[in-house]
């Protein structure tokens, strides 16, 4: 294991929804995912979206989280599957000009983004093939978005072997 802010840990075997992740990965891509990224939903037990104005919160992670099983890919395009077929599988390329309504990949490319624009330098961000299973309710006040925004940003700096960064 190497030494990062993040560990990188193993996954549980027995884990009957990564199970099924990393085998919806293999059907979609023809490969395994390279690693996968867990990141749990969470509750304001005090102030509930006052950081959004710089003030303090005590949250506390739950259960539901989203996972991601990820590859690498040799082009600059993120090819994205969803296990719930609600969302339909989306091809990004790196530019983003905005939307008026958010649609559920567009919190996956604002996590990316947010490394693009971190990550010192002209760095050309890898593309990645990758497969979301969530079980986070949406609009549930569970922060089931960040959790997508953090999973895919903490995929995107994995993915570009950036292991520590300063803000």
């Amino acid at each position: 294991m190497e030494s990062s802010i993040v560990p990188i840990l193993e996954y549980p075997k027995g884990d009957t929804r990564i199970i099924e992740l990393r085998q919806f990965f293999q059907e979609n891509f023809q490969v395994y995912p390279d690693f996968l990224i867990r990141v749990p939903g969470r509750v304001n037990l005090i102030g509930e979206h006052i950081d959004y104005c710089g003030y303090g919160v005590c949250p506390m992670a739950i259960d539901q989280d989203i996972l991601l099983a990820i590859s690498k890919v040799d082009s600059e395009e993120i090819t994205l599957v969803n296990a719930n077929d609600k969302y339909k599988k989306q091809i990004l390329g790196k530019e983003f000009s905005g939307c008026t309504i958010p649609e559920w990949h567009h919190y996956f490319l604002c996590g990316v983004r947010g490394v693009q624009d971190t990550i010192s330098g002209d760095v050309k961000l890898k593309g990645m093939n990758v497969a979301v299973n969530g079980n986070i309710p949406p609009s549930a006040g569970l922060s089931s978005s960040s959790a997508l925004v953090s999973s895919a940003a903490l995929c995107t700096f994995y993915a570009n072997g950036v292991s520590e960064f300063i803000f």
